[in-house]
C-alpha cells in the first residue's frame, strides 16, 4: 500500500451528525495491484468505535470488471469482547457499489466464496497499516477506559492476572479472524499473544488481558505460567502444552 495514494474524506453521519472518516487505497501484492478497500470509521454518539470495510478483489489495469467481487465486514466490539472483532456483512451496505465493485456479496455468499481468505488477509493488512483505521479501533488503552501496564512482576497475587496487565497481541486476534494459539511469557515479564499461523512482526498492538479473558476463559490458566515459558495449542478448546522458551539475539 502506497501511503501517498491513500485518500481520506470526512463527512457527517446521517443518523447522529457526527464526523465519519472515510479512507480508501489500493493494496499491492508482488508489485501489482491486488485489491482496493474503502473503510468508514464511525464515532456514533454513545456507541463504541466501529469501522465498516469493503474490499474489492479482481483483475486490475483494464476497463472491464467482470471478475471483480466485493466483500464487506464490520470491525468493532462484540458481545463477547470489548476488543474489536470482524464480522462479515453485505458488501456496500451504504449503497456505494458501482461497476468497479463487480458482484456485491451477501454475508451468506461471502462465507462460501473461494476468495474469502484473500479478503481477510486484506482486512488484516488494512487494520494494521491504515493509520486512520488503526487509531480509530486500536487507540491508546486510556481512550478505551483505563491505562494498561506491561511487565508486571510475576508471580501474580492469588495466581490471577493483574486487572490492567497489557500484552502484545497479534492484530488477527484483535480483529477476531484468528484464535489464540501461542502465548509467550518472556523472561523480562512481557507477554506476547499470537495466532501461530501468520507472521506477527509489525502486525501487533497492545491489548488489556481483560479482553483476552473475556474472549477465552481458558486464558485464566496461563496466569501461573512463569517467565521464560511458552504455551501453545493447535485449536481453541484444546489443552495448553507448555515448554521452556528462550530468545537468542
Amino acid at each position: 500500500m502506497d501511503p501517498a495514494e491513500r485518500q481520506i474524506r470526512t463527512y457527517n453521519c446521517k443518523c447522529c451528525d457526527v464526523p465519519v472518516n472515510w479512507t480508501w487505497n489500493f493494496v499491492s501484492r508482488d508489485g501489482s495491484t491486488h485489491a482496493a478497500y474503502y473503510a468508514n470509521s464511525y464515532h456514533h454518539i454513545g456507541q463504541p468505535h466501529e469501522t465498516w470495510i469493503d474490499v474489492i478483489l479482481g483483475t486490475w489495469g483494464q476497463s472491464q470488471f467482470d471478475d471483480h467481487v466485493t466483500f464487506g465486514c464490520r470491525v468493532g466490539p462484540t458481545t463477547n469482547s470489548a476488543e474489536p472483532g470482524a464480522t462479515l456483512v453485505q458488501a456496500c451496505l451504504d449503497g456505494s457499489g458501482g461497476p468497479m465493485h463487480g458482484t456485491l456479496l451477501s454475508r451468506e455468499a461471502a462465507l462460501t466464496h473461494p476468495r474469502l481468505q484473500d479478503f481477510w488477509s486484506v482486512v488484516d493488512f488494512v487494520l494494521a497499516n491504515d493509520p486512520t483505521v488503526n487509531a480509530h479501533l486500536y487507540g491508546p488503552a486510556s481512550v478505551r477506559g483505563h491505562e494498561v501496564q506491561r511487565g508486571i512482576p510475576w508471580p501474580y497475587p492469588e495466581g490471577v492476572f493483574p486487572q490492567h496487565l497489557g500484552m502484545i497481541v497479534q492484530r488477527t486476534i484483535m480483529a477476531g479472524t484468528e484464535p489464540v494459539r501461542v502465548v509467550t511469557h518472556w523472561a523480562d515479564g512481557d507477554w506476547t499473544v499470537a495466532d501461530g499461523v501468520n507472521d506477527p512482526n509489525g502486525n501487533a498492538g497492545i491489548a488489556c488481558v481483560e479482553h483476552l479473558l473475556a474472549a477465552d476463559e481458558t486464558f485464566t490458566t496461563l496466569a501461573s505460567m512463569p517467565p521464560g515459558t511458552q504455551a501453545f495449542r493447535s485449536n481453541p478448546g484444546e489443552p495448553w502444552t507448555f515448554e521452556a522458551h528462550t530468545y537468542d539475539e
